[in-house]
């Protein structure tokens, strides 16, 4: 089970349905969790004491950018996002039912990188928020070329190539503090001017921005682009 952001509450659920009616011996559940870090985890203690009353729950919380307060072994176990790479260096093998929600970008990478890692179709589950579905990249996410990202409030010009998987966790890679609400590409919380260039969705979001603004939850440069942020 994973679960990313908000993507937690459906495999969550699962969890305490599971937990309510007893996880049966020689029926192993790996649990992973990835948020930013401390501030933003929900569900601290309760994850620990259902870790804790299960022999055969391995729970791995992820902080993709932990804070000073954050203390590894103790709040978090490991540090990065949730990735195939991350599945395959933990679990013993390929033999599970994958169930994951969170962040399409993430949803789309685990669909596609499950398939190629031998996991056939009916144990790859999902569910993503609002009426869009995953689906396969129509464009590769990560850059060819090195593209300039400039922030227009704080005048700084970054330099993208791809390491990130959308706009807005670039910006935050690169202390430039962005509003969001879902992280999705439900809610437009997220929404900013596009003053210059061009963005791609490698998943379509569900909500569609004004003409001339991009959702940088959501999206990635294919062009040197200007952000009113």
């Amino acid at each position: 089970m994973i679960g990313s952001g908000i993507g937690i509450t459906p495999v969550l659920s699962m969890l305490n349905h599971l937990h309510k009616n007893g996880i049966k011996r020689g029926s192993d559940i790996w649990f992973f969790y990835g948020v930013r870090n401390g501030s933003e985890q929900i569900m601290k203690q309760h994850l620990k004491s259902i870790a804790q009353a299960n022999k055969h729950l391995k729970l791995h919380v992820c902080y993709s950018a932990p804070g000073e307060q954050d203390t590894q072994g103790e709040d978090y176990h490991i540090k990065g996002s949730v990735s195939l790479d991350l599945l395959k260096q933990t679990l013993p093998g390929n033999d599970f039912d994958f169930y994951f929600c969170g962040p399409r970008p993430m949803m789309a990478d685990l669909a596609e990188g499950l398939d190629a890692w031998g996991v056939p179709d009916e144990r790859i589950h999902f569910e993503a928020f609002g009426p869009s579905t995953v689906k396969r990249k129509s464009a590769p996410a990560k850059a060819e070329n090195q593209y300039q990202v400039k922030f227009d409030q704080t005048g700084k010009v970054l330099s993208w190539t791809g390491e990130a998987d959308c706009l807005l966790e670039f910006a935050e890679a690169n202390g430039v503090a962005l509003p969001f609400g879902c992280r999705m590409g439900n809610c437009g919380s997220c929404s900013q001017k596009l003053l210059k260039g061009e963005v791609h969705y490698p998943v379509a979001p569900s909500f569609t921005p004004e003409e001339g603004y991009c959702l940088t939850c959501s999206s990635v440069p294919v062009s040197d682009i200007e952000l009113s942020a």
